[in-house]
């Protein structure tokens, strides 16, 4: 469920970009919507596990002993998300 609500979000968002840089929804760009959100999708399927055994190493460090940021930023696959998220944003603010 969360994968649909994030794949309709982007293409709202995405539609109301269209509309605001083309001034309406041209065909190609409608078309490179649909392709980006099946990459998405396709690429949360495959990484899954990866992405519920971060979430689980990520509950694992608030169970109640104190939370560590370095602890949490040694964990190699948190370090490579953090940094996904943190150049995602850069690239938004950037463009």
């Amino acid at each position: 469920t969360v994968l649909i609500t994030v794949v309709l979000l982007v293409a709202h968002l995405m539609g109301n970009k269209g509309d605001y840089l083309l001034g309406g929804v041209m065909g190609d760009f409608l078309g490179s919507t649909i392709c980006v959100c099946e990459i998405a999708a396709l690429t949360f399927i495959s990484a899954r596990s990866g992405i519920i055994a971060t979430y689980l190493s990520i509950c694992d460090e608030f169970d109640g002993q104190g939370f560590q940021l370095s602890n949490v930023y040694a964990n190699s696959s948190i370090r490579a998300t953090f940094h996904f998220v943190l150049l995602s944003l850069a690239l938004k603010g950037w463009l």
